[in-house]
């Protein structure tokens, strides 16, 4: 068995330096806030005795806006300082004046705001690669999936930040499984392995009083960012990279998963980038779904399965058939997500 421990140095201090930056561009404005409450991301350019004068941070090759100081309690500028005016009143005031020639009766564009949300999973995972498997049912062949392709199914819940119109923070944690058969019940199993462990006397192993199953179950979190390439208002596919941390169990089961005929634990940990989606949103934005595809996920290899179908038996992946990918080939998802309130 072997268990891996996730240091924070190398490329997780590295993923954790890149998420710090893309959140900081949360706070890499001037605030101005009104009187009326309103709060106008900026970047501003000039402030007279009387007078503001600023550019829009979402559009900083745009008109100039001008707001009197009388409209205005404070400023927080980008280096962490303030301006403080009027803070003991509070009225409602004028809307802001374009005083650029280009941009006299230009229409007002909203100002984005990061918001929070999240939601729930469903999951479906491409099988098992039939040469990570120590036997079979005799009669039966091994497939490229270790049988059904969509053994098992897993479910999760993520939180995501959007910090900018076209990346937001991403974080999930899931719990997923896949199965093949072994043996059924009055059966016998059989592998070139099984052929070894016999002193080669015999391929076949049984017959057994009950099904079993050669499971995987895996816990997994990750952490990592999406990207928005066309930012549409309810149409919005995306790629994600992801940094993940996994736990799992890898064994031979019967079908109720009390008995076990050998299993072990181990941890994998490593980057995925083979991740694609689309999100879709209702027109209030609060509500709406992502339809995803996530491949190229970690590899677990190099365990041990002490006495498995047999005492004394061990089953040891070197590495040498590649391990398994925890997710399968791949692994398609629904999610259905939500926003707060606060940020519709």
């Amino acid at each position: 068995m072997k268990n891996s421990r996730i240091p924070f140095t190398g490329p997780v201090a590295l993923w954790c330096l890149i998420l710090y930056s893309i959140a900081s561009y949360t706070y890499s404005q001037d605030i101005i806030l009104k009187r009326s409450g309103e709060e106008i991301q900026a970047r501003v350019t000039e402030v007279g005795s009387d007078k503001v004068t600023y550019k829009r941070y979402d559009n900083l090759n745009g008109p100039s806006y001008v707001l009197e100081i009388s409209e205005i309690v404070r400023i927080r500028y980008e280096n962490g300082t303030e301006d403080v005016f009027n803070a003991a009143e509070k009225e409602p005031q004028a809307a802001e004046t374009d005083t650029s020639e280009t941009g006299a009766g230009a229409e007002e564009y909203p100002v984005f705001k990061p918001y929070l949300g999240g939601g729930f999973q469903v999951l479906a995972h491409h099988g098992i690669y039939g040469g990570n498997v120590p036997a079979r049912p005799q009669g039966g062949e091994f497939t490229p999936a270790g049988g059904d392709p969509y053994t098992g199914l897993g479910f999760g819940v993520n939180i995501f930040y959007r910090v900018a119109p076209f990346i937001s923070v991403y974080f999930d944690i899931s719990n997923f499984s896949s199965s093949t058969p072994v043996a059924y019940t009055g059966g016998y199993a059989t592998s070139s392995w099984i052929y070894e462990m016999t002193g080669w006397e015999s391929d076949i192993m049984g017959p057994f009083t009950e099904n079993a199953n050669y499971n995987i179950n895996t816990t997994g979190m990750r952490l990592g960012a999406r990207i928005y390439p066309l930012n549409k208002n309810q149409l919005q596919p995306w790629i994600g990279i992801y940094y993940g941390y996994y736990s799992i169990n890898v064994g031979i089961y019967n079908d109720s998963k009390e008995q076990t005929y050998g299993n072990t634990s181990l941890d994998v940990h490593g980057p995925l980038f083979m991740n694609f989606g689309v999100d879709f949103w209702d027109k209030s934005k609060s509500f709406g779904a992502s339809l995803f595809f996530e491949g190229g996920a970690p590899i677990a290899q190099d365990y041990t399965i002490e006495n498995c179908l047999h005492e004394g038996w061990n089953y040891e992946d070197y590495g040498d058939a590649g391990g398994f990918h925890i997710y399968g080939s791949y692994r398609i998802g629904l999610s259905v997500n939500f926003i707060s309130g606060k940020n519709k």
